[in-house]
């Protein structure tokens, strides 16, 4: 199903970027610490854990809009190192690109919220047999891995104000 290929997909990104990020793998307690630290083995968790589960609309959202921002970055890079302006086709791309550069802080805010609300979702998945028993738990850590992120700080934030609000 196409659910299942875009978490393939995801992870298989995950995965390269976190092959490109990390040294050598060694069996060592520093080498973990470094790859749980890292963004990409949080989202190879988050892939692999759903590919099996019951099709969610609500958890292709991070997927989605992390490849909409990972497609937007490599292609400014592209662009700059074909250095064509003239081109219509170009401008247009140019300007697509400010655009999600713009909202991209609320864009990773949004990522954030929905992987919050994605624990009650997933508490009720399982209650209802749609996804193993071990997911919520599994899920927590994975949230708990988010919290701690030193690249994308948004996840502390919204919980952060979930728990001044509440």
């Amino acid at each position: 199903s196409c659910y299942k290929r875009a978490l393939i997909s995801s992870a298989a990104t995950s995965a390269l970027r976190l092959h490109q990020r990390l040294p050598r793998f060694q069996f060592s307690r520093e080498f973990m610490a470094q790859l749980f630290l890292e963004d990409s083995c949080h989202y190879l968790i988050f892939s692999v854990m759903f590919i099996n589960s019951y099709p969610v609309t609500m958890i292709l959202i991070p997927v989605v809009l992390f490849a909409i921002l990972h497609t937007v970055s490599f292609t400014k890079k592209l662009l700059d190192v074909r250095g064509m302006l003239a081109m219509s086709l170009v401008r247009s791309a140019r300007q697509a690109i400010c655009k999600v550069e713009l909202y991209q802080q609320g864009l990773l805010r949004f990522i954030a919220c929905t992987e919050i609300m994605l624990m009650p979702a997933i508490i009720l998945m399982t209650s209802s047999g749609q996804a193993g028993i071990v997911i919520p738990f599994v899920y927590y850590r994975f949230l708990s891995l988010r919290y701690s992120s030193r690249r994308n700080p948004y996840c502390r934030y919204n919980t952060t104000i979930c728990f001044v609000v509440n």
